[in-house]
């Protein structure tokens, strides 16, 4: 799911939750947005290193090669499957 604030409460988080998203991206929103505004698509592949408020468990460095690896599978899956 993307949106465009920050969702400090617990009741916020908690009707988040009731809609079955795994994440809250607000970056993304933007991009979604300008891409609506000009009747394009947009594919946006994210990685979701820690949750809010928490330390990551990896280090930039580690981050990095996960990252590369499933962006990379994302992108083969997006152009295996396009029509």
């Amino acid at each position: 799911m993307v949106g465009g604030c920050v969702h400090h409460c617990k009741e916020a988080r908690a009707r988040l939750q009731a809609l079955g998203g795994d994440i809250v991206d607000m970056e993304s929103a933007a991009v979604l947005d300008v891409a609506r505004r000009f009747g394009k698509g947009a594919y946006i592949i994210r990685t979701v290193s820690d949750g809010a408020g928490d330390d990551s468990h990896l280090s930039y460095t580690e981050m990095v090669a996960v990252v590369a690896h499933n962006s990379a599978l994302c992108v083969e899956d997006l152009l295996e499957n396009m029509p």
